[in-house]
């Protein structure tokens, strides 16, 4: 919940949070600027706040005893407003994906849930005036119809004209982490995509380790599904969304 809000307070510019963020917890210079808050970067506060979200929501569906229900809505909230006020459209596409998989998982949607969504709105409207700028830089709707972000498309054309390119020298077994030379030193933060990652260090070997482990963890998760124990429920919920 902090952590959240230090974000939002970053992003209204509440006097002397930002110089406060800033000394504490350096994060890497962007511009335009977005919260970090006190993760470091403004994509790992979007990644903090689906997860607190998703553990938040698998308790209130579940109906997991020794948690208040106005807890679990404050929480799922300010969850919800560290997603917005990082600006970042991975975890945007995250919290939909997620809060469907835990109410199919659950069978019953919970009234936390709802009270989440219109303060969700509420928030969006409010903080709209901060955030437009980065929405319509994206570029989402074109003479053609709606589009990836700009962001997106962005790191597709890299991945494509450079890194999948001298990945494909490498494919089976990898490059241990080393970034080929063929990709030029300032796109290497491109690789920011875990299988990427796990190919590069394993090849294809790597991606179906990571993927097994993904498929793994789901798999316990919803094996837990119809456990007596509430507790077990939420955590297989959380896993299952998480995953």
């Amino acid at each position: 919940v902090i952590v959240s809000l230090v974000g939002a307070a970053e992003l209204v510019d509440v006097p002397g949070v930002r110089a406060f963020v800033t000394a504490n917890y350096p994060s890497p210079v962007v511009s335009p600027f977005r919260p970090g808050s006190t993760l470091g970067h403004y994509s790992a506060l979007g990644a903090f706040g689906v997860f607190t979200y998703i553990v938040a929501l698998a308790l209130a569906t579940v109906r997991a005893p020794g948690y208040p229900r106005w807890w679990l809505t404050v929480v799922m909230g300010v969850g919800v407003l560290g997603v917005i006020v990082s600006e970042t459209w991975a975890t945007l596409v995250a919290i939909p994906v997620a809060t469907i998989l835990i109410l199919l998982y659950g069978r019953r949607v919970p009234r936390e849930l709802v009270v989440t969504v219109i303060a969700g709105l509420i928030a969006l409207a409010v903080l709209w005036p901060f955030i437009s700028a980065r929405v319509d830089s994206q570029q989402l709707v074109t003479a053609q119809g709606f589009a990836l972000p700009e962001s997106m498309q962005t790191r597709i054309r890299y991945w494509n004209e450079f890194i999948v390119p001298a990945l494909s020298d490498h494919i089976w077994i990898g490059t241990g982490t080393v970034i080929p030379s063929t990709v030029p030193a300032s796109l290497s933060t491109f690789v920011d995509n875990e299988y990427l990652w796990a190919a590069f260090r394993a090849g294809v070997t790597g991606v179906a380790l990571l993927l097994g482990m993904l498929l793994a963890i789901m798999g316990a998760g919803w094996r837990v599904r119809s456990s007596p124990d509430p507790s077990h429920r939420a955590v297989g919920a959380a896993a299952l969304a998480a995953a």
